[in-house]
């Protein structure tokens, strides 16, 4: 009996199980959502001048589209799988194998990047399943992005070199500069992952357990890991974020920065949320600079964060009483959750003050944060320009924001202190 055989059986598949496990072996299997898509070959050429692992990789390519999607969708997914077929011809190599889920005719309802990267992950999961394999790599990519050349070698020592890991979150890059896009893109996306990289390191500041990039083609995990978490979720946006979250609360996190992944900065509407709306919306002469959560806002909950291990010793009307002594955003919030409820069910459901620490982040995760962010938004906080924000937040560890007169440089510096985690975390 699979290790995922349970799992597997609950799946509506939209692949051939016996074929992709019968055909394909793998260590590591990276999948790749592909929808409307004229620049998958650039992300194989990629992977495909990458170092070779000392074990089989494999790639799997979902070729998607939904009931209700146009003749012009169709013909491009048509051409893509084309073209694909054709240079996997040129491209045979014994330790890295290209194979392609066509997915047509999805509900409506559901498609989009969660459900293609839902297809892939399970496809992937019957390849570990099929030779018992529960330490399988499943990693995700897009297919606009593009990889450093260690990227492969660089996932599996990561993995190899630290048993424990149940999930990694790779090191990116968008690309700020080049022929490929207008200067305004290029702009706007330094602002974007200006915000993207503000929003992670002032979570570290404050102290935040869980304070990790959640971006769809940058993160790595183990198969029973994935099956555990229950698997990739359909949301048509934001399924990286939401998928993480339950990875987070049950597993052992590294950062992989020795290697890069790039992800395309284009404008796109295919989501509501996320790079592609960002970027063309500040191109669109809507918005050119770009709005991010106010210093103050994670500054109010750091005292929160600071008082939760004390929770553990505490009669629950101590823990009321410091909950009302913070600051009003923090204390609106939580009020409305009825905080001294939850406490009591975690206490009486933990025996010491490590794992009642660790089951009350399970219950205050990333979404909690987000939610916390937008509330206190719109009650006390106005949103503030990410470039002032940035300059706050490096101020406050103690670097000099004097001499930095770009969001580019200001970007860079927070880049360069992301790059140098650590990774035993």
């Amino acid at each position: 009996m699979g290790f995922a055989d349970h799992y597997l059986d609950r799946q509506q598949i939209f692949f051939s199980p016996e074929f992709i496990a019968h055909k394909y072996d793998a260590a590591c299997i990276i999948v790749i959502p592909c929808y409307n898509e004229d620049k998958l070959l650039l992300t194989l050429e990629s992977l495909w001048k990458c170092q070779r692992p000392y074990r089989k990789t494999g790639v799997i390519i979902v070729v998607n589209s939904s009931t209700e999607d146009s003749g012009h969708v169709l013909k491009r997914n048509s051409d893509t799988i084309a073209e694909f077929i054709d240079w996997e011809k040129h491209h045979q190599d014994k330790s890295l194998w290209f194979s392609h889920i066509h997915a047509t005719a999805l509900p409506k309802k559901h498609a989009g990047a969660g459900l293609a990267r839902k297809i892939g992950m399970d496809a992937a999961v019957s390849v570990f399943n099929s030779s018992g394999n529960s330490n399988g790599v499943i990693v995700s990519l897009d297919a606009d992005c593009t990889c450093s050349e260690n990227y492969l070698r660089e996932i599996e020592k990561g993995f190899t070199e630290n048993n424990s890991a149940g999930c990694a979150i790779l090191y990116f890059e968008h690309p700020v500069s080049g022929k490929d896009f207008e200067n305004d893109v290029y702009e706007a996306v330094v602002q974007y992952e200006l915000h993207l990289r503000y929003h992670v390191e002032y979570l570290r500041y404050i102290g935040y357990p869980f304070a990790y990039h959640t971006v769809g083609s940058c993160f790595a995990l183990r198969a029973d890991a994935y099956v555990k978490a229950g698997g990739m979720n359909r949301r048509q946006a934001g399924e990286d974020f939401y998928f993480l979250n339950k990875v987070f609360a049950a597993n052992k996190i590294i950062e992989l920065n020795n290697l890069t992944v790039y992800p395309s900065p284009r404008p796109s509407d295919r989501v509501v949320f996320g790079t592609g709306p960002v970027i063309k919306r500040m191109t669109g002469n809507r918005e050119k600079t770009l709005l991010t959560y106010n210093p103050e806002s994670y500054n109010a909950l750091k005292d929160f964060i600071e008082m939760i291990p004390r929770f553990y010793g505490q009669d629950l009307s101590a823990i009321l009483k410091e909950i009302r002594s913070l600051p009003d955003a923090v204390v609106s919030y939580l009020l409305q959750l009825n905080p001294e409820g939850k406490i009591s069910e975690i206490k009486q459901n933990t025996g010491s003050e490590a794992a009642f620490i660790k089951r009350f982040y399970n219950w205050f995760n990333p979404l909690m944060v987000v939610k916390y962010l937008n509330f206190s938004h719109m009650r006390h906080y106005q949103m503030v320009p990410v470039m002032e924000a940035s300059h706050q937040l490096i101020e406050r560890l103690g670097m000099d924001s004097e001499s930095v007169s770009s969001p580019l440089e200001t970007l860079n510096i927070l880049r360069e202190k992301q790059s140098c985690i650590n990774n035993a975390n």
